[in-house]
């Protein structure tokens, strides 16, 4: 005859030691320790210096980055390392809390959704689990949207500062002279005039002209930095005048400009259409399970009456 207690006991200890082991197995797995300094480094504290919520959530986003490292892999670290680059350093993030940060809204988006169902009972276990998928993907589709809206604002600024560039050449300015200019007169276009700043600060450490273009175009990966960085290379190899193409140029990213606005209209009605079938069956979702409550509590409140 089977001994439920004791089966039960076997079944606690069994578990509990599978916990053990696994929590053990974890704690001992190296974490990966990134580097702040450089360029990530300064976002990092202008984004603690601004004084927003950053600087109440940064240290538990620190520390939990530093947990989750354990479970990323060196390939995983480095697409998310290349997205945050992308996205111009989002306040200062390792791939590892951005990692975390995923990790992080889950919860958040966990609680919020047992808050929903405790007041909205009819929504089920959907409503957790529903803010949880959702508070963890949050935090991707934040970094997405910068990185789109930081290249689109080059993408619009290139031509300008090009123009900027091959005056200043005519004029008999140096390159490096040209690019401070740039840097100097930039300021309406932040994100342009940071790239072009770090650009700068490779030219001054020693690097060629050649080799800090591929790294903008690395840093930035449009049409407009790539097909510069290849008109100036085969400029300096043929021995073109750098002032004449930059001016070459600034017409052809012009051109590319007006080509992808017209792309991305035409595309804009397409894209809408997926998220907004979701966002409204989401709503109709909350929306039916709301109605089901109110008319459950009604009826309830018309038997206790009766």
């Amino acid at each position: 005859m089977i001994n439920y207690v004791q089966l039960r006991h076997v079944i606690v200890g069994v578990t509990f030691t599978v916990v053990a082991l696994l929590v053990s197995l974890v704690a001992h797995r190296p974490s990966h320790q990134a580097s702040r300094l450089g360029l990530r480094g300064l976002k990092r504290k202008q984004a603690i210096e601004q004084g927003s919520v950053w600087v109440h959530v940064e240290p538990l986003v620190r520390w939990l980055g530093v947990q989750t490292s354990r479970f990323v892999s060196a390939e995983a670290r480095e697409k998310l390392d290349l997205r945050l680059t992308h996205a111009g350093d989002v306040l200062g993030l390792t791939a590892d809390e951005y990692a975390a940060t995923g990790v992080l809204g889950g919860f958040v988006g966990l609680g919020v959704g047992a808050v929903v169902r405790h007041f909205l009972p009819a929504a089920g276990i959907a409503a957790p689990v529903m803010g949880a998928c959702l508070g963890a993907v949050i935090p991707s589709l934040l970094v997405d949207a910068r990185m789109r809206a930081r290249q689109l604002g080059i993408q619009r600024g290139l031509p300008y500062v090009l123009d900027v560039l091959s005056l200043a050449l005519g004029a008999g300015s140096d390159f490096t002279g040209a690019i401070h200019q740039v840097v100097e007169k930039a300021r309406s276009n932040e994100d342009l005039r940071e790239e072009f700043a770090f650009f700068l600060q490779q030219l001054q450490v020693g690097q060629s002209r050649i080799s800090a273009l591929r790294e903008l175009t690395r840093r930035v990966p449009i049409t407009s930095v790539r097909e510069l960085t290849l008109a100036v290379e085969q400029a300096e190899e043929r021995g073109n005048s750098l002032s004449a193409t930059l001016e070459t140029q600034a017409k052809t990213s012009r051109s590319t400009r007006s080509n992808e606005a017209e792309k991305a209209a035409e595309s804009a009605t397409s894209k809408m259409v997926f998220p907004t079938m979701g966002f409204s069956a989401l709503g109709l979702y909350f929306l039916v399970s709301a109605i089901g409550w109110f008319e459950g509590s009604i009826t309830n409140g018309l038997m206790g009456a009766q």
